[in-house]
């Protein structure tokens, strides 16, 4: 499995006027509805069920983003070990070398140490910090389970 997050500026798309050297240019940029709808169109990547758009602030800007996750070609169960875990960081993105939420849970997703299971995306703030987060869940080392 493989986990990710759109992020767009807003929810619709947005026009934006631009004048060059008396020249208009119309610039548009994609809402969250249009880059989640492009995302999943071709059916590789899909929403997941309990998730919800979410507004926060990355990079110093205010965002809204959606969960989304790579549909596998295989569908494995797994069984969990009863641990749970929130990680967390101050972005979704890995911004000037420190790592994002986005890498962070991938990185444990694939290392089969942890997996989401129905715990939605999360943002708040922690002594004025942004703070995006999701609890994940230990998956069992165990063999015989």
């Amino acid at each position: 499995m493989r986990w990710d997050v759109i992020i767009s500026e807003s929810i619709e798309d947005k026009k934006d006027n631009l004048g060059v050297f008396n020249w208009n240019f119309e610039s548009i940029s994609l809402g969250l509805n249009s880059l989640v709808s492009s995302k999943i169109k071709d059916c590789e990547w899909a929403l997941r069920v309990n998730s919800s758009p979410v507004h926060g602030i990355e990079d110093g800007s205010e965002v809204w983003t959606q969960e989304i996750f790579l549909v596998p070609k295989k569908n494995k169960k797994l069984s969990y070990s009863g641990e749970t875990k929130i990680f967390h960081s101050k972005s979704l993105q890995t911004i000037d070398g420190q790592i994002g939420l986005i890498e962070l849970v991938n990185q444990e997703i694939k290392e089969k140490r942890w997996d989401i299971k129905s715990n939605p995306l999360g943002f708040s703030t922690h002594d004025g910090e942004p703070c995006w987060h999701i609890r994940l869940y230990g998956v069992s080392q165990n063999e015989e389970e």
